[in-house]
């Protein structure tokens, strides 16, 4: 029988080796788990949406005083100068008129009474549309157009040579100047004596560059 010598610290061999078996299996029992991170998502902040602008209401924008218009000022119009316009047009045109109404009513259309009624010239219904273009300064004749025929030429012709005849008209004012310093006038003469060459066929047109 051969005897068990005991070990440097004290216990023989065996019971070393299996306090330290027990051991060890301690040891892995009361190991605390592994701690497994976590991470914490964090997303961007979203940017709150901005107020939309504040939108003036009716009653705001009524209540807003005109800024060029001060304490008790009236309120800006146009008018004055529309209806000196229209009052300086007409002049002109009465005057064109007056020049042209001798010659064509008086002289021509009286000259017609002479033939029969049954007469191509004595159709009331005749009417010729010019276009009459004159100088600013003295309102001589630029040129002048048929723009709608009679029908008859003899007619056109006489309307024609009617406002050669009352030509020149005299200064024309600015309110009725086109961009290239003339007048521009549309006018209808009619057969019938009633209208003739009345300013209710005439008016002014004005030509942009």
């Amino acid at each position: 029988m051969i005897p068990l010598r005991p070990s440097r610290s004290g216990l023989l061999p065996g019971c070393a080796l299996a306090l330290t078996g027990a051991l060890s299996a301690c040891s892995l029992s009361a190991s605390p788990p592994p701690v497994v991170p976590t991470h914490t998502l964090v997303l961007p902040a979203v940017p709150e949406p901005s107020p939309a602008p504040a939108t003036p209401t009716d009653e705001a924008t009524q209540a807003a005083p005109s800024p060029t218009a001060g304490p008790g000022a009236p309120a800006p119009t146009a008018e004055p100068h529309d209806q000196a316009a229209r009052l300086a047009q007409a002049a002109y045109l009465n005057k064109v008129h007056a020049r042209i109404h001798p010659i064509f009513a008086d002289q021509y259309l009286s000259s017609l009474d002479k033939l029969p009624a049954s007469h191509l010239l004595n159709n009331m219904d005749l009417a010729t549309h010019l276009e009459i273009v004159v100088t600013r300064d003295s309102g001589k004749l630029v040129r002048i157009g048929v723009t709608k025929a009679s029908g008859v030429t003899t007619f056109d012709v006489a309307t024609i040579d009617a406002v050669h005849r009352a030509s020149p008209f005299g200064e024309a004012p600015d309110a009725v100047l086109s961009d290239d310093a003339n007048v521009y006038l549309h006018w209808e003469i009619y057969r019938d004596p009633q209208r003739s060459c009345g300013t209710s066929g005439a008016r002014v047109l004005f030509l942009k560059k």
